[in-house]
């Protein structure tokens, strides 16, 4: 999970933050990989280079962990602001959308197509599923990326972390859109990406 990963200690990852620049608000980047990367808050809305994702795809932040993330991205964006902004992309974009979340997403997301238990990182999770009708009975968050990759050639996850579904879907030679409010994380990819 790339949202996971990003809170957790840059010991633990083996990442030094503090040595890891910023990445620019708004400005896109095309990676090695054919990936686009950029920074951007999703409270300001998806930005236009999601358009050409097939499906859009993102593991949310639950409101511990969002306090968490605003200190390191240095950022106030409420947890309420930001699930809000989330609810909306299903009908904004018009594509299948999946976000995986804990049981605090359901007063956000209203009007799934179903909803389903997932593990995400070993532990629980429901995944609210919108715009489509396909059944997902995968398991776990990798093995549900992996059968995505499979039947959509270019991911959007507008909350990226440190990307690990830009990683799933380039291992089926596919591609993503990533951004996340965090420029570090960005610029982190950016370096990972670009070798």
């Amino acid at each position: 999970c790339m949202y996971f990963s990003a809170l957790k200690e840059n010991d633990k990852l083996g990442i030094d933050f503090s040595r890891v620049g910023t990445a620019p608000r708004g400005v896109p980047y095309k990676t090695n990989n054919r990936n686009i990367v950029m920074a951007w808050d999703i409270a300001d809305g998806l930005p236009n280079i999601f358009g050409k994702c097939d499906i859009i795809y993102t593991e949310t932040a639950w409101s511990r962990g969002l306090r968490k993330y605003n200190e390191m991205a240095k950022s106030h964006t409420s947890f309420d602001t930001y699930m809000q902004a989330m609810s909306i992309l299903p009908e904004v974009t018009g594509k299948p959308c999946i976000f995986v979340c804990g049981k605090e997403g359901s007063k956000y997301f209203k009007n799934t197509s179903y909803s389903m238990t997932i593990n995400l990182n070993g532990k629980p999770a429901i995944g609210y599923v919108f715009n489509t009708e396909r059944i997902y009975t995968n398991r776990t968050t990798e093995l549900l990326l992996r059968t995505l990759a499979k039947e959509y050639d270019c991911v959007g996850d507008p909350c990226c972390g440190l990307g690990s579904t830009g990683r799933v879907f380039n291992e089926a030679g596919k591609i993503a859109v990533m951004s996340d409010y965090n420029g570090k994380c960005i610029r982190f990819l950016l370096s990972q990406n670009n070798r």
